[in-house]
């Protein structure tokens, strides 16, 4: 589909991952930072899966626009994989692969967690997102507020929706 919609992307019948854009002030946010906050907000051991969201377009996935990001992206994979913070002696699946084409999904979708506070929550709580989150991150997890973890908008030029929402942002062909 040339312009793919949420209905066709979430039926993972496209091969498009959800995605969100983050597009950023590289002078007051770093793209290690940015790469901390994504590790923050995913489970990256289980493969086409994330919480209770199940398929391939639920993947991990890091769409790096550039080679520098690229190598960031792979020496963050890394370092966490060798840390053990996501379990030890487990295999991080998180997929690092160029940047395609983004769609932008439709305005019902972006912000979603503000435009649905406790519909948000109650997915976040009833997925077992935040006890993961909790479990792997102890109290730097904050369960009750996702945009937390989002650097101010004075960091940021432009976001998609939230970070590791049902769908947030858009879908990236990869």
């Amino acid at each position: 589909e040339a312009r793919p919609n949420y209905n066709v992307v979430s039926s993972g019948a496209t091969g498009h991952a959800e995605a969100m854009e983050v597009v950023y002030d590289p002078s007051k946010v770093s793209y290690a930072q940015l790469l901390d906050i994504f590790w923050h907000q995913v489970n990256p051991t289980t493969a086409n899966q994330q919480f209770c969201d199940r398929g391939r377009q639920y993947r991990s996935a890091i769409f790096p626009a550039n080679k520098g990001q690229e190598q960031l992206a792979r020496q963050s994979l890394q370092a966490y994989e060798d840390s053990g913070k996501f379990g030890r002696g487990r295999k991080l699946v998180t997929e690092i692969m160029p940047l395609g084409a983004f769609w932008r999904a439709e305005e019902y979708h972006q912000d979603y967690y503000l435009k649905n506070p406790e519909l948000y929550r109650y997915y976040r709580s009833r997925c077992g997102r935040d006890d993961y989150l909790r479990q792997v991150w102890g109290e730097e997890a904050d369960a009750e507020e996702p945009a937390s973890v989002i650097p101010p908008p004075a960091l940021l030029l432009k976001y998609g929706a939230v970070l590791g929402g049902a769908w947030a942002g858009g879908a990236v062909l990869a």
